[in-house]
């Protein structure tokens, strides 16, 4: 079999499980086994690039990069907490604050929304005779 330019041959040894996840994920693609896993394998190769990258640094300077995970992990906590901040000003959103909404004292039903976006008339009168 000849390969295609620009494509390598390799042969990889798989543990039996991971072998039988690829060749369910190549069944169900109609591609054989090799074509799946270069495929996969060429998805992910950006993460695969980033993830050496940090091991590199991480052999060089171990504390450079622990400063800078936990500079991740501090800006995600501010992102988050800032997030559910807002949300909390805006007023909770979602079915479990509808309920909670509904069950306040003094809070009718609200009439069902038209497919326009806009609130349509509680009841319409028919004036059938």
């Amino acid at each position: 079999m000849i390969s295609e330019p620009g494509r390598i041959r390799t042969t990889i040894s798989l543990d039996s499980e991971v072998y039988e996840i690829f060749k369910r994920m190549a069944e169900v693609s109609d591609v054989s086994i090799s074509r799946c896993m270069g495929n996969w394998l060429a998805e992910t190769a950006d993460g695969a690039q980033f993830v050496t990258q940090k091991v590199a640094e991480v052999r060089k300077a171990p504390m450079n990069v622990m400063r800078e995970l936990q500079l991740f992990s501090d800006t995600s906590d501010e992102t988050l907490r800032s997030v559910v901040a807002r949300a909390k000003q805006k007023g909770q959103t979602g079915p479990r604050a509808a309920a909670e909404r509904a069950a306040r004292p003094g809070a009718g039903p609200s009439a069902p929304s038209s497919n326009t976006g806009l609130k349509s008339p509680a009841k319409t009168v028919s004036r059938r005779k």
